[in-house]
C-alpha cells in the first residue's frame, strides 16, 4: 500500500506550532542584541537554543534551520515574508533586525504579496528605424 507523502507527514512538529517556535526564539534574540544581527550568527544561535525543542523529521534529530529551509528556503525568504523583521544587504552579507514601527510582538502578521505584472508592449519596428 502506498503512502501519500507531505511536509507535514515528515516533522513532529505541526507548521503552525513550529512557527511559533521559530518567531518567540528569534525575537528574543534580536531584542537581547538590540541591533542588526548577521544571518550566519542568527543561524547558529538559534539552533543553539532550540536543541531542547527537538525537531525531528522522519524519527531523526534536525535542526531546527532545516525545518525553516524546507517550508521557506531559507531564514532571509522566512522573515521577508512577516512585518516584524526586516531584511538589510550590506556589503554582501545579509542582515535581520526587528522592524521599530512594531510594537507589539504579540501580533505578527504576514507580508502581503502584490503581483504588479504590467506588460508594456512595444511596437518592435519602430525601435529599428531610429
Amino acid at each position: 500500500m502506498v503512502r501519500k507523502s507531505d511536509k507535514s507527514d515528515k516533522w513532529n512538529y505541526p507548521l503552525e506550532k513550529a512557527i511559533k517556535i521559530i518567531h518567540d526564539n528569534l525575537i528574543i534574540l534580536l531584542k537581547e542584541n538590540k541591533s542588526v544581527m548577521e544571518v550566519s550568527k542568527i543561524i547558529n544561535l538559534l539552533n543553539i537554543r532550540t536543541k531542547k525543542s527537538n525537531f525531528k523529521k522522519y524519527g531523526r534529530r534536525k535542526d531546527i534551520i532545516t525545518f525553516v529551509n524546507e517550508y521557506f528556503t531559507s531564514i532571509i525568504s522566512f522573515a521577508e515574508s512577516y512585518l516584524i523583521y526586516s531584511v538589510i544587504y550590506k556589503d554582501k552579507k545579509a542582515f535581520i533586525k526587528l522592524n521599530d514601527e512594531i510594537e507589539n510582538t504579540k501580533d505578527i502578521q504576514k507580508r502581503e504579496l502584490v503581483e504588479s505584472w504590467s506588460w508594456d508592449f512595444i511596437d518592435v519596428p519602430d525601435i529599428l528605424e531610429l
